[in-house]
């Protein structure tokens, strides 16, 4: 029985450490998107965390989770993702050239009015050869390091040190 319930606390420990999600990406046809007198004709994700680079000509996906503690940004693994043939006639106005051959996913670590905030970013269309493939899905995972955050912590403490007065040797003018 002992050996059970430590089993189960090691797990729920592994469990409470860690963040995963799946996302699934709609996509719309290739139309039209403006930025006050400009006009460009790109493939778009239905989502508040499709992002639009004007001067590059790419697309992001970012996803933006709040967390309740620090984490690991080196920890991020994406899995199980699902590609789809996407035309070159449907990039639109996309520049080709700054099409990555991976989905170049990266993970952040951001804080606003003292919350802590995971903000995954990936490109949603990569090259794979001569061919392009738009992500219809895929997994996330990262993990609450704790030793990370203490290491984190320990980074934004002010360390204590005496006055220049204190030293004896100053002079007055």
């Amino acid at each position: 029985m002992k050996v059970k319930f430590l089993f189960f606390v090691l797990i729920s420990i592994a469990t409470f450490s860690q963040q995963k999600g799946d996302v699934s990406l709609v996509w719309s046809e290739k139309s039209e998107l403006s930025f006050a007198s400009y006009k460009f004709n790109i493939p778009q994700i239905i989502s508040e965390n499709f992002v639009f680079d004007s001067a590059k000509k790419s697309i992001y996906y970012n996803i933006n989770l709040p967390q309740s503690e620090s984490f690991d940004e080196n920890s991020l693994e994406i899995t199980n993702v699902i590609y789809k043939d996407i035309y070159l006639s449907d990039l639109g106005d996309l520049n080709i050239k700054n099409i990555p051959n991976s989905i170049n996913a990266s993970l952040k670590s951001t804080i606003s009015r003292d919350k802590i905030f995971a903000f995954i970013s990936l490109s949603p269309i990569i090259k794979v050869g001569d061919a392009y493939k738009k992500v219809v899905s895929f997994s996330y995972y990262f993990s609450n390091n704790r030793n990370f955050r203490n290491s984190q912590e320990n980074l934004n403490t002010l360390q204590v040190s005496n006055s220049v007065l204190a030293s004896g040797e100053w002079f007055r003018f």
